[in-house]
Order: C-alpha cells, then sequence, then structure tokens
C-alpha cells in the first residue's frame, strides 16, 4: 500500500550527494508517519524513534542500534504499530517537500565517533542515491512496551536480508554482473520501491523494535556508510518461537571491520571505483580482477526463519 505524502511522509538529505532514511511505514495495511529529524522531538507523533539522516561511518558507533537524533531523543515514544505475526511491513525512502521552519544543526553530533558535519534538507527530487551494499531488516524483544526500553541494551534477530545478486534485482533481470554494477543491488531501486519484510509467523507475540539498516559499502576512507532506524511494534498471534542465542547480536558489537563484507569498500568518487580500499581477502588483487568480484558476504548474523 502506498502511503501518502505528508509533512513526514518521507525524506532524503545531504552533504555532497543524498543521504537520507525511513520517514514512513506501512504496517499490516496502516500508514504511519515517521518522526522528522529536522524538525523538534516535542509534538510529533510517530512509531518510529528519532534518528538523524547523516551516515554512521564507525562500527562501534554507540548509536548504531537505532541511530541519533540531532539533539538526541530525550524520550522514546509511546506509540506502537500493532501487526499480525506474518504481517507485512512497507518501509518508504521517498523524499518529502522539506518544511518552511526546518533547521541545519552547526556542528558534528559526535565527531570522536566520525560524525561529519550536519547535512541539510532536500527535495522530493532528490533520490536515494547510493546503491552498492546490501539492505538488512533486524527485530529486537523490547520484554515489555518498547517506550520503557533502551535500545542499547537490545539483542536483536535478523529477519530479513537482501545483498549481492549476480543477476540482477528482481533477479534474472540481467546477465551475470560484478559487484562493480549498481543494478545487481536492490538498494539502487530505493527510491522507487520500498523495503517489504513479512514478520515471521510464529514469533512469539510481544512488544518490538525494528530496525531498518541501509549498508552503503561506498564510503570515505575505507569505512562504510551505515543508515540505521527503528520502529515500534506491538506483534499479535498464536505463534510461541523465539531465536536462539546464536541468532542474536547486538550494536555495536555486530559488525567488525575484519568481517568479509567489509573487504571492498570504495572511495566515495560515485562513479566507477578508481581505487578500491580493500583488505583481507582481496588485499593481493589487481584493480581489474576486484572490479570482477562476483561473491559477497552479507553482513551480521544469518536470518531467522522459525
Amino acid at each position: 500500500m502506498r502511503v501518502s505524502m505528508s509533512l513526514v511522509a518521507a525524506a532524503a538529505f545531504t552533504l555532497v550527494n543524498a543521504h537520507g532514511g525511513v520517514f514512513n511505514y506501512t504496517i499490516d495495511g496502516v500508514d504511519y508517519p515517521g518522526h522528522y529529524p529536522w524538525l523538534p522531538e516535542a509534538g510529533q507523533v510517530s512509531v518510529q524513534r528519532r534518528w538523524w539522516g547523516d551516515p554512521i561511518y564507525n562500527v562501534s558507533h554507540p548509536y548504531l542500534g537505532c541511530n541519533r537524533g540531532y539533539p538526541l531523543q530525550t524520550t522514546p515514544p509511546m506509540e506502537h504499530a500493532p501487526i499480525k505475526a506474518g504481517g507485512l511491513i512497507e518501509a518508504f525512502y521517498t523524499p518529502p517537500v522539506c518544511p518552511k521552519n526546518w533547521s541545519r544543526p552547526e556542528k558534528p553530533l559526535f565527531p570522536e565517533w566520525n560524525d561529519p558535519k550536519p547535512m541539510v534538507c532536500l527535495t522530493p527530487k532528490s533520490p536515494w542515491y547510493h546503491y552498492w551494499g546490501p539492505l538488512m531488516v533486524y527485530m529486537a524483544d523490547c520484554h515489555g512496551p518498547c517506550d520503557k526500553f533502551d535500545s542499547h541494551r537490545a539483542k536483536w534477530f535478523k529477519i530479513w536480508e537482501s545483498g549481492y545478486s549476480s543477476t540482477g534485482w528482481p533477479a534474472g533481470s540481467i546477465s551475470r554482473a560484478p559487484i562493480t554494477d549498481r543494478r545487481t543491488w536492490e538498494q539502487n531501486n530505493l527510491h522507487s520501491n520500498p523495503i517489504t519484510v513479512q514478520v515471521p509467523q510464529k514469533l512469539k507475540s510481544g512488544h518490538y523494535l525494528i530496525r531498518h539498516e541501509v549498508f552503503f559499502s561506498e564510503g570515505e576512507n575505507g569505512f562504510p556508510q551505515l543508515f540505521p532506524q527503528c520502529a515500534q511494534l506491538h506483534v499479535t498471534g498464536q505463534g510461541n518461537a523465539v531465536p536462539g542465542s546464536d541468532y542474536l547480536v547486538e550494536f555495536p558489537g555486530a559488525y567488525k571491520m575484519t568481517d568479509p563484507a567489509f573487504a571492498i569498500l570504495g572511495d566515495d568518487n560515485y562513479s566507477q571505483r578508481r581505487s578500491i580500499y580493500v583488505s583481507i581477502p582481496y588485499q593481493n588483487l589487481s584493480s581489474s580482477a576486484l572490479m570482477n568480484i562476483e561473491n559477497y558476504t552479507t553482513p551480521g548474523p544469518r536470518v531467522w526463519s522459525p
């Protein structure tokens, strides 16, 4: 179901090129506006936790779980979106018109964690520019209402991922292509299509956070760009399944720069890679060989599918 374009319907932002995130949801057929980061926290009603549109560059960033607002959120929202186990969630990245009273902070919030200078708000003509890297969706049990839950203590399990596909997205739409071809990543379609995922059908009822993450491999100086956003759910149903400890991770802590997913990172020139920062296991490959790699390991734990 396509959401309406209200003030807080969707957005993308930029410094040099567009960044952004999830700005609205359709959950079990009901539309929910996101929390607009360029307006004050007070007065906004949303199931989404406050966030900021700049990427997180550091895998040890203390706000890698649910992002950081600017300023930081003072109180989690009380709202939870009801959804039946097995129901669908759509997350939209399409930008809206910027409000006249939006404001841009002047300094990085956490310069010690490589936060950049805050970006500006863009128009609906600004698409999700990035494409090179996977999309992932996680959930975490709040063990009670999520507005009482500190996301820094969350144990996350992955319910969906979309990584490299050598035959493009949708699968089979192109002949075989290497990871440097934008058509091999579903992230390339975020400007036109939402991320659609299903809550596990056998999941135990309760209050959960859902975490959408865009992992953009063309970072800066060998670091990725990570874009997480979280929303609060109330899941109902007859299931009693919960993930085992081998599926659970924490943020920060789930990713390491030595993970295979970080082995190839672009130089942020937004073109065919003229130079590529490499680490294990690709550090001995030539530039031409790097441009023709046809395998990729998505970061984080394996998907939990009860």
